[in-house]
């Protein structure tokens, strides 16, 4: 069983390596580029870089040199360049008008696309307007395959460090810094030498790219950017469209939380990238990233409506039967929730239903809880959310957004409590959800579930869907396409 990110710990880390770098004179400067600070930019990366570290237990190692990968990587690299210049050139020809960005996955078997960005695909559909779309890419054959499926172009942006990796060593490198030993342990000390060092020469493949593409966007016709949310990788994107007075607008695809580095505000000098608008689902998403001290502030953000394929969902549960649906989660204890499930399914009355990720076999999944043959008896595998959410008298969870799902569609949501600080934090903050404790009477917290009215569970999802009523996303995107 895979390991545990320490949150807590991880993100005492990241507060500890921003105070060395906004301390230092040199490190400020490093990676200082006029207002912007990019290791304010790439938070969201070195936190996740930091969460790694820590479930190696304070190890981390580079890549051996192998040969192999090389020419593979290589041959990827090339086709994925070739591609991406061939669809750059395309878009520059028929002079296409929008600029999207993605994550590079299909979702969506029928569209060929994400499907949390469907809304914005139906959106540019209905207003007729030719795109060009640029994703962010694991280089691999499954990338060149996806692209030939699609049959419609796509720019890789992990295809230009193609060019880097090649040509890097005509680039200057970055000095190596010194890390303080009062900072922390050795490996600490170590990890954070690595970071510095990783980040400050990542700042010049990331200018190059925003030089090229500034480049590109000069000569083309592009007028509007939407993207994903994606604080990791679309700074590059977001930095080329305002050198071109080009409007950029990002669209909420998840929950927002503590540990979304990327989208809040940190004790850093200087400025990060943020898309010039943020469409989130709700006020009360709006009102949570400001809970949060997010980047964006409130004029940044437009309420757009979403969450629409399981709004109204009121199917009546079979008279003799609740179900408990419990959707896979990666990073937890996955031993504590098998626990609650095991407590539900022995509960008369009471069968649990396992929603299972679209893409990812049954088998891993059931695998990663560790079932037995008698749980799989005992546990309904499930894939179509909507049904699932008909059948549910109680969704329960971890942290997953389908909580906020199944809340914007009547359900009653449970958070599953266990030591980790990675939970639904606005939903318990807001008295939106329940809690059910794996080490306390299963039975009894059922019967105090199922005694929430459903005036309550209503006074629920309706404080998470305000400000949504009547608006389709499909229809803000439209607003913003046809302006």
């Amino acid at each position: 069983m895979s390991k545990i990110p320490d949150y807590a710990y991880s993100k005492s880390l990241l507060h500890r390596l921003n105070s060395l770098v906004e301390s230092r004179p040199d490190l400020r400067e490093c990676f200082s580029r006029g207002e912007i600070n990019y290791w304010y930019v790439f938070q969201q990366r070195i936190f996740n870089d930091i969460k790694v570290f820590v479930v190696s237990e304070n190890k981390f190692e580079k890549k051996d040199s192998n040969i192999f990968l090389s020419i593979k990587e290589l041959v990827v690299g090339f086709m994925l360049l070739s591609i991406s210049i061939f669809s750059l050139v395309l878009s520059i020809i028929l002079r296409k008008e929008v600029l999207v960005f993605s994550v590079d996955t299909i979702s969506d078997s029928k569209l060929r696309i994400d499907k949390r960005l469907k809304p914005l695909f139906e959106a540019l559909s209905l207003e007729n307007k030719n795109y060009i779309t640029f994703y962010h890419t694991i280089t691999n054959f499954g990338a060149i395959q996806r692209a030939f499926r699609r049959g419609n172009g796509a720019v890789f942006m992990e295809s230009f460090d193609y060019v880097y990796n090649l040509c890097g060593f005509l680039l200057p490198k970055q000095p190596e810094f010194n890390v303080e030993e009062t900072f922390g342990n050795k490996s600490e000390i170590q990890f954070a030498k690595y970071l510095i060092r990783k980040y400050s020469q990542l700042i010049i493949l990331s200018n190059l790219k925003t030089k090229f593409l500034t480049i590109y966007l000069r000569f083309s016709a592009i007028k509007k950017a939407f993207m994903i949310d994606d604080v990791r990788n679309y700074h590059e994107i977001v930095l080329a469209c305002r050198a071109n007075n080009i409007r950029t607008i990002a669209i909420q695809h998840g929950h927002y939380g503590p540990f979304h580095i990327g989208f809040l505000k940190q004790n850093l000098s200087g400025g990060t990238v943020k898309p010039d608008t943020l469409i989130v689902w709700s006020e009360f998403w709006q009102k949570e990233l400001l809970r949060l001290n997010s980047i964006f502030d409130k004029s940044d953000m437009v309420i757009g409506g979403g969450m629409e394929d399981y709004q109204k969902i009121d199917l009546e549960n079979d008279n003799d039967v609740n179900y408990f649906l419990v959707p896979f989660e990666k990073d937890l204890d996955k031993d504590i929730v098998l626990r609650v499930m095991r407590g539900v399914s022995q509960v008369e009355g009471w069968k649990v239903l396992f929603k299972l990720r679209d893409g990812v076999s049954d088998n891993i999944q059931f695998d990663a809880y560790n079932f037995t043959k008698e749980d799989r008896e005992k546990i309904i595998g499930i894939k179509d959310t909507a049904k699932a959410f008909g059948m549910a008298r109680i969704v329960a969870g971890v942290y997953s957004t389908l909580l906020y799902d199944a809340l914007a569609s009547g359900k009653q949501v449970v958070v599953i409590k266990t030591p980790s600080p990675y939970r639904p934090e606005g939903l318990l903050y807001y008295n939106l959800a329940d809690e059910i404790d794996p080490d306390k009477n299963i039975r009894e917290q059922l019967n105090s579930l199922i005694s929430v009215s459903k005036e309550e569970r209503k006074r629920r999802s309706e404080e998470l869907t305000a400000g949504s009523e009547n608006i389709r996303l499909v229809d803000t995107i439209r607003g913003f396409i046809s302006k």
